[in-house]
């Protein structure tokens, strides 16, 4: 039985767990240098059970041509819990069960993202837009911090 754990205190989740006994995404964010008091950038962090590894999914500001990059949306850029230069990350969230299966079902499906090719900081689409529309995908409902702009980017 898995299920989502909201994560009032966020130490619970800041470290990934070695080896999982199955599929595990968390909600993962940090402070933006520079900018850190007013934006926040956020990223799931998945293990993937059919290769016993962590992957980090987000869209970056630079885009990619790594071989899991489709223009902005990025795959393993970084490793899964490191920051973006303003120190740490923490979880906000993480599943396991169904709720992952369907997180990791949208986030191994790329090409889906209608907003690949398009970055800006503000209004969107960014990173922050990203995460919301991977968890509207995959019906999975999560609250993203005031501070994720782009968050309700639609358009």
């Amino acid at each position: 039985m898995g299920g989502c754990h909201r994560v009032p205190d966020p130490s619970r989740f800041t470290a990934l767990s070695a080896r999982p006994a199955g599929a595990v995404v968390q909600l993962r964010c940090a402070k933006i240098p520079c900018v850190s008091a007013i934006a926040a950038h956020c990223w799931f962090a998945e293990f993937d059970p059919s290769d016993r590894r962590w992957h980090r999914w987000e869209v970056w500001q630079e885009a990619g041509r790594g071989p899991g990059d489709r223009g902005h949306l990025r795959k393993d850029l970084m490793g899964p819990a490191r920051g973006v230069g303003a120190g740490g990350s923490w979880a906000l969230a993480e599943w396991t069960g169904a709720e992952a299966a369907r997180l990791a079902a949208v986030l191994h499906d790329p090409q889906r993202y209608p907003w690949c090719e398009t970055y800006h900081y503000w209004p969107g689409p960014n990173s922050n837009t990203y995460v919301a529309w991977v968890l509207r995908e995959a019906r999975v409902p999560a609250d993203l911090p005031p501070a994720a702009i782009g968050k309700g980017y639609r358009r």
